[in-house]
């Protein structure tokens, strides 16, 4: 299962600056918690980028999906140097959006403000 991360749009507004520094985090299946140990370095991931609100990533991310039916969550936050980062949004991904061997582009809703644009495609194994 891969992902092309392009970027995203009218993002929330974390820092003192008006600006954010967003980052993706992808987990299999729907999670209901808006709380992701960030520090976790096994984490599926994009780069931040620093203070903006329309980041470009243009990253490409894989990871396995369990079962047919499960989909994935994309979280959104934004990156601090010191103490937690902060939680901007997230939005789930059922599996059954995407068929085997297609690619699908879209405008994703974050749940609190902004959108992200990713490219799916999912690889069946064989």
């Amino acid at each position: 299962y891969q992902r092309r991360v392009h970027g995203g749009k009218k993002l929330a507004k974390k820092d003192i600056t008006g600006k954010s520094d967003p980052y993706l985090i992808f987990f299999p299946g729907k999670i209901k918690s808006n709380k992701v140990n960030t520090k976790d370095k096994t984490l599926v991931k994009t780069k931040y980028i620093s203070q903006t609100l329309n980041p470009t990533w243009n990253e490409t991310v894989s990871f396995g999906i369990p079962t047919v039916k499960d989909g994935f969550t994309i979280f959104c936050y934004d990156f601090d140097m010191t103490g937690d980062h902060d939680f901007m949004g997230k939005v789930f991904v059922p599996h059954s959006d995407i068929k085997p061997g297609e690619s699908v582009e879209k405008w994703l809703d974050l749940d609190l403000e902004g959108k992200i644009k990713i490219r799916f495609q999912y690889i069946p194994n064989k």
